[in-house]
């Protein structure tokens, strides 16, 4: 794995997260979603419709445990054989009503001042190649 990740830019880990974990995060996410809308007198589908994204200081990140963190952090130390420290984090929902594709871009641009060496994405559903939310782009 760390000869492709050398080889295209990434790599892709199957079967990160147990089913189980993805479940109680996703319960978890669908309740302080509820709960926010809830707060500004609308339904929880405009709410996601409207925001879509949360970064790391915002009650619907903090309603994810530390644990996912480190499920992934010890994942991908394993395969990439090097010590690792999360920089950021994000939720964004990617959802039945957004038909437009993200254009091409690297997420580290995003952070110029607190630039970082790579991106986790991690899939709360199941993904396939005519599902996933993500197209990997070989360096």
């Amino acid at each position: 794995m760390l000869e492709t990740f050398k080889k295209n830019g990434f790599f892709i880990l199957n079967d990160v997260i147990t089913s189980l974990k993805i479940d109680d995060i996703i319960s978890n996410l669908k309740k302080k979603i509820k709960i926010n809308a809830e707060e500004i007198n609308t339904s929880s589908s405009n709410y996601v419709y409207c925001t879509g994204r949360w970064g790391s200081s915002s009650n619907i990140m903090k309603c994810i445990d530390d644990s996912l963190d480190n499920i992934a952090q010890t994942q991908l130390e394993k395969v990439l054989k090097k010590k690792l420290k999360l920089q950021k984090k994000n939720i964004i929902c990617k959802n039945k009503d957004i038909k437009e594709a993200v254009p091409l871009h690297q997420d580290i641009s995003y952070s110029p001042n607190n630039p970082y060496h790579f991106s986790l994405w991690l899939a709360l559903n199941n993904v396939d190649r005519n599902t996933g939310a993500l197209q990997l782009i070989p360096k």
